[in-house]
């Protein structure tokens, strides 16, 4: 019997990370209580203005509920209102997600047309996550959102 692969790459957590804890205990409660009745997991939205800690929220609660995802927990870093780079487009963060899930570089789709490819890494993420990702538990612009698999989406908000 294999150990499964269990894929963490969250950021760091900060260890100064303070005045937020009615908003985090909302959040853990709302994912705890979704996971107990066996429903999809609600997306939350953090909103802001640049750099007033938005990632940071959202990672430090990641970091709060690992231990509700043991299959893993992803990050992708979308560039939101990062001065001088460009946001991450969804297939360019699809080509990250399946590449921290192990696909070979040469296994991930390419070509010119941007919306098809993107389009197939979806349908190629969707394929890794096993039986649990259904239609009706997944979005093409959210890898899954089944209760035992959370995913997170942001530009300049922060959904987790």
């Amino acid at each position: 019997m294999s150990a499964a692969l269990v894929l963490r790459s969250l950021p760091r957590d900060t260890t100064v990370f303070t005045d937020r804890t009615a908003e985090l205990e909302a959040l853990v409660r709302s994912v705890r209580e979704a996971q107990e009745r066996g429903e999809a997991l609600p997306v939350h939205v953090i909103d802001g203005m640049p750099r007033v800690g938005k990632t940071a929220f959202a990672v430090h609660a990641a970091h709060l509920m690992t231990d509700r995802f043991p299959d893993g927990q992803l990050f992708v870093n979308l560039n939101g209102p990062t001065t001088g780079r460009s946001p991450v487009q969804p297939g360019d963060a699809l080509a990250s997600l399946l590449a921290a899930a192990g696909v070979p570089a040469g296994q991930i789709p390419v070509g010119d047309n941007a919306t098809a490819v993107t389009e197939a890494r979806a349908a190629m993420w969707r394929t890794r996550l096993g039986p649990t990702s259904t239609p009706t538990r997944a979005r093409p612009s959210l890898p899954s959102l089944s209760p035992r698999r959370a995913a997170g989406w942001r530009s300049c908000t922060r959904h987790i």
